[in-house]
C-alpha cells in the first residue's frame, strides 16, 4: 500500500513538474494586459469545441486540443496550454462555446485572460468568458468532472494552430 502511494505522488510530481517546464514560455503572458479596447458587441465569428485537463497544487498547469469552426464551415485544429494560481487538484475539460470578433484567422492565436473559479465536486458546469490581445472574445460553457478546488483568480492559456 505504501509503495502505492507513493508511486502515485511521484506520478502526480512529474506531471506537475512536466507541466511547469511547458509553461515557461507563457509566464510573461500574466504580466500582460489588453490594451486595445475591444468593441462592446463583437460579431460571432464561429464556434469552438476543448477538450482538455488540468493537474495542479497551487498552480495548475492546463492543456488540450480543440477544433475552431468558423461560421463559412472551415474547421481548424488547434491547442491550448496554460497556467492558473490558486489552484489545487485533477480535472478532465469539456468546452464548447462561441467565438466573437476574429476578423482575420491569425487573429485567434494567442495569449487569452479571464476570471473562474470555484469547489468542483464531480461534476460542475459553468460559463466563461476569456479574451486574447486582438480583441477574439470566446464564450463557452465548461464541463468539469474530477476533483479540485479553484480560488477566484486569473488565468491565461496560450492558443496556437496545430500542423497537420
Amino acid at each position: 500500500m505504501q509503495r502505492k502511494k507513493s508511486t502515485l505522488v511521484m506520478s502526480f510530481s512529474k506531471t506537475l513538474f512536466a507541466g511547469w517546464l511547458m509553461c515557461i514560455p507563457i509566464a510573461p503572458s500574466f504580466a500582460q494586459t489588453i490594451d486595445t479596447e475591444c468593441p462592446e458587441n463583437p460579431v460571432k465569428s464561429g464556434t469552438f469545441t476543448l477538450d482538455g485537463q488540468k493537474r495542479g497544487l497551487f498552480v495548475a498547469f492546463r492543456w488540450g486540443e480543440g477544433i475552431l469552426t468558423l461560421n463559412n464551415g472551415q474547421e481548424f485544429e488547434f491547442s491550448v496550454r496554460g497556467l492558473k494560481f490558486g489552484e489545487t487538484g485533477s480535472s478532465t475539460v469539456q468546452i464548447m462555446g462561441d467565438v466573437y470578433g476574429l476578423n482575420n484567422l491569425d487573429d485567434f492565436v494567442g495569449y487569452y485572460e479571464g476570471t473562474a473559479g470555484g469547489f468542483l465536486p464531480l461534476i460542475d458546469k459553468k460559463d466563461v468568458q476569456l479574451v486574447n490581445a486582438n480583441c477574439v472574445t470566446l464564450v463557452a460553457r465548461v464541463v468539469e468532472s474530477g476533483l479540485h478546488y479553484s480560488l477566484e483568480a486569473g488565468q491565461s492559456f496560450f492558443v496556437e494552430f496545430t500542423n497537420d
